[in-house]
């Protein structure tokens, strides 16, 4: 069966058969037809890729092992380009002399410049332009991956941390994961790449047990390395189903600003845990939004880098 899926690329259909038979799969993958199947599929939005490597990671040979992490962290990257798209960054701007080559000017301001003068002919003195300043960020993504029995955490955590390296390929960031504990991916002061951030994610196993509190404490202490910066803020990913740890709410009150994006959850206890993030956004001084699947999480967080 394993090799029809295959032969017809229907991944969606490997990844089914993997649920049941991991060995089997990886098995039928770690050949050339394998391979080429992920290849292929690197261009696609699919997230068969991703999710078929954390659950069969466990599974290929040492041999294959490396080429499909290698294939996967492509796709995620390439995923992650489409989705933040570098320039998308509120830039601030100001008033300014004109100059030859500027790409911007005020059209108002120019005219107000002009009937000022009683001049007959406009002149390149009377043009206001308009200088861009790249707004540096200083952040730090919290990132829950708890419960995830077939990794579906740890895939959006790829791709959401892609997306934020991407977008702040020019600014200072600390990623951290959290479970059972918090963990320090990325330092605030770390300078890294793209795909050494995916690799430390693709190298983790799932764990289920919720610890906000350990996050939010890890996420102070990274901002608190950048004391220059006023302009500092933090963004935690989670269901707000905590179940180790303490209330982890009183810690939302010692950022500058804590943004949350609550995702989805099966949990009986969601609306306790909808209260908890809306809480962690109010404590916190920052913007709430809720996703309703995990897919979703990587755009609603760069539609909110846009905005802090």
């Amino acid at each position: 069966m394993a090799e029809t899926a295959i032969q017809n690329e229907n991944l969606s259909a490997l990844l089914g058969l993997a649920i049941c038979s991991q060995r089997a799969v990886a098995d039928t993958l770690s050949s050339k037809e394998g391979v080429e199947l992920f290849a292929n599929n690197i261009t696609k939005s699919s997230e068969a890729i991703p999710e078929l490597f954390f659950l069969l990671k466990k599974s290929f040979s040492h041999g294959y092992l490396p080429i499909f992490r290698r294939l996967t962290r492509n796709f995620i990257i390439k995923s992650a380009m489409r989705i933040s798209g570098r320039g998308l960054r509120g830039d601030l701007k100001r008033d300014a002399e004109y100059e030859p080559g500027m790409s911007e000017f005020s059209i108002e301001k120019t005219i107000d410049r002009f009937l000022e003068q009683s001049s007959e002919h406009l002149k390149y003195s009377d043009i206001v332009g308009v200088e861009k300043t790249e707004r540096k960020k200083t952040g730090v993504l919290m990132l829950d991956t708890s419960g995830s029995m077939y990794g579906e955490k740890l895939v959006n955590a790829c791709l959401t941390v892609a997306v934020l390296s991407h977008h702040m390929h020019k600014d200072e960031y600390s990623v951290i994961i959290f479970n059972n504990d918090a963990a320090v991916i990325k330092q605030i002061d770390e300078n890294t790449v793209i795909s050494d951030l995916i690799e430390r994610i693709l190298d983790m196993e799932p764990a289920g047990y919720t610890n906000i509190e350990a996050a939010l404490r890890k996420g102070l202490e990274e901002l608190g390395k950048k004391r220059q910066n006023p302009r500092k803020w933090g963004i935690i990913v989670t269901d707000g189903e905590y179940n180790k740890g303490g209330d982890p709410r009183p810690f939302a009150r010692s950022f500058p600003k804590l943004h949350v994006i609550q995702s989805p959850s099966q949990n009986s206890a969601r609306k306790k845990g909808e209260r908890i993030c809306k809480d962690l956004a109010r404590f916190g001084k920052g913007r709430y939004a809720k996703v309703h699947s995990h897919a979703e999480i990587p755009r609603v967080l760069m539609n909110l880098l846009k905005k802090v």
